[in-house]
């Protein structure tokens, strides 16, 4: 029996990044179910995440499956700092009359 967080992958099967990016995504977490992230022209929260794919929904509201390969050998922009906190930076004139 092999102890909790072992994976197993056999050789035939450890070139091809779709076998391994579901194990690599799930305990290194580069992103976690909340998170604000980009990747490629997707762009929006994390829903998801699975052992193949996951999900993204899109501030359109529409939810894109991701694989996981794209995870792991594509550029991920993560927007959501440690904290979990965002950050907006708004500019407001307000202009009158003086009186």
């Amino acid at each position: 029996m092999l102890p909790n967080g072992v994976v197993v992958i056999s050789q035939e099967h450890a070139a091809d990044p779709r076998h391994v990016s579901g194990p690599v995504i799930l305990f290194e977490r580069p992103v976690k179910v909340g998170d604000a992230v980009q990747i490629g022209d997707v762009q929006g929260d994390v829903r998801r995440i699975g052992i193949r794919s996951s999900t993204v929904r899109t501030y359109e509201g529409a939810d894109v499956i991701v694989p996981n390969s794209a995870l792991v050998a594509e550029k991920v922009t993560n927007w959501t700092p440690a904290d979990h906190q965002r950050r907006l930076w708004c500019v407001a004139w307000f202009g009158g009359d003086g009186a």
